[in-house]
């Protein structure tokens, strides 16, 4: 059984280097002497660091990404998807990285959400980006919600482990541009039946989010792509601060949701006594990964380099976003992400002139609102969707009762 990272942390590391850390005012962290190479965007940050101590035994613990295999179980077999065969081929097979999944909405058996004219029926597919810690058996549960409402979807995960594996970076990084082409080959194709198409974003904390930034700018100077943009949904997610806190609570939530899920699959065996420790470690693990994140963010943050690339992502998010309509999901009990942070940035995005439609879950965990809720989640995204493309002159079908 794979060794939990956050309990790998503290096998390593006794509590008075633990302490020592917390109170240090040096940094365990050091950057590696390989310059960047062309292209180095935010994704690249974590791809050039690596632990002082290069025979550390934490590095055992964070494997090489191994890419997901794309599932042809995903296909329905009375399921016509809407892309060419020799780009359906190349999906399967032509990729080195499978790390990202195609969906297809079943158009065949209902669930479609139509668009009015008849003969001016539109094709849309939803980019789902996931956040620090989705996998694509949890991304998954959003593609189906889209694919009812008859929208394809594809979905792009982050793995803990492949963030935290020291060429995170220029694997995200090299990820986002997979998929980035391969949107840009999906909109400049021509539909026999004369569909027009168009995409929707639908973006998890600020890992997603930041994604989407990324994807913006690669798409810079082609505004009749950015044109084909009719909507964002932005769950958890949507601080443009390179806030040391923020980032710290993502990678240390991301770490205890793992750990989490761990203990509960084992503790049905345990004693009482025994779980109570666990929960005692975890809190003390907690703190721990928060205060040396933090440190470490602080010091990375402000690296010029690093910094600037962050900042031509987040200046394009706040300032330089396509005229789309754009939906915030969010929740008072984020421990991530400060609710004011988000409705602060909703605010500007109001008085530049954009559609802005805001919901506070009030109770909910980061990224944990459609679960928790999955009918108000999903009556809000609908009405969402009616919302961006009306302003095409089309009119969506109902079929969610």
């Amino acid at each position: 059984m794979e060794a939990s990272i956050s309990r790998s942390l503290i096998k390593f590391t006794n509590r008075n280097s633990i302490n020592t850390i917390l109170h240090s005012n040096r940094h365990p962290f050091k950057l590696s002497p390989h310059p960047s190479p062309p292209g180095f965007s935010p994704f690249t940050t974590l791809a050039t660091l690596s632990l002082s101590n290069p025979n550390s035994h934490a590095r055992n613990h964070f494997p090489n990404w191994k890419p997901s295999h794309f599932t042809p179980s995903s296909f329905q077999s009375n399921v016509n998807p809407p892309i060419s065969a020799d780009r359906f081929a190349r999906i399967l097979s032509g990729h080195n990285d499978k790390s990202f999944e195609w969906k297809f909405a079943d158009r065949v058996n209902g669930g479609e959400l139509g668009f009015l004219p008849e003969d001016k029926r539109a094709a849309v597919t939803v980019v789902v980006l996931g956040w620090l810690g989705s996998k694509q058996k949890h991304l998954r549960r959003y593609a189906e919600m889209y694919n009812l409402f008859g929208m394809d979807a594809v979905t792009l995960p982050a793995p803990v482990n492949d963030v935290l594996g020291f060429h995170w970076g220029r694997k995200l990084e090299s990820r986002v541009a997979v998929l980035t082409d391969e949107l840009v080959s999906w909109l400049e194709e021509k539909e026999n039946d004369g569909k027009d198409r168009f995409l929707i974003f639908h973006t998890f904390s600020n890992t997603g989010w930041l994604a989407y930034g990324s994807i913006l700018n690669k798409l810079q100077g082609r505004q009749e792509l950015l044109e084909k943009i009719k909507g964002c949904v932005v769950d958890s997610g949507g601080d443009p601060e390179l806030d040391p806190k923020v980032w710290a609570a993502g990678f240390t939530t991301a770490l205890l949701k793992k750990q989490s899920s761990a203990v509960n699959s084992s503790s049905e065996s345990m004693e009482a006594k025994n779980v109570n420790s666990d929960d005692k470690e975890l809190e003390y693990i907690e703190v721990f990964l928060l205060t040396l994140f933090e440190k470490f963010f602080a010091y990375l943050l402000q690296l010029p380099d690093i910094k600037k690339r962050l900042t031509e992502v987040t200046s394009t998010l706040s300032e330089n976003q396509p005229s789309h309509p754009q939906l915030y999901l969010y929740s008072t009990a984020d421990k991530v992400i400060p609710f004011h942070k988000i409705e602060s940035f909703a605010e500007h995005q109001k008085k530049l002139g954009k559609k802005v439609t805001t919901f506070n879950f009030k109770s909910t965990p980061h990224v944990d609102h459609y679960r928790t809720f999955t009918d108000t989640y999903r009556s809000l995204v609908q009405i969402f969707l009616k919302d961006c493309f009306a302003l095409e002159g089309k009119q969506l079908c109902n079929v969610v009762k």
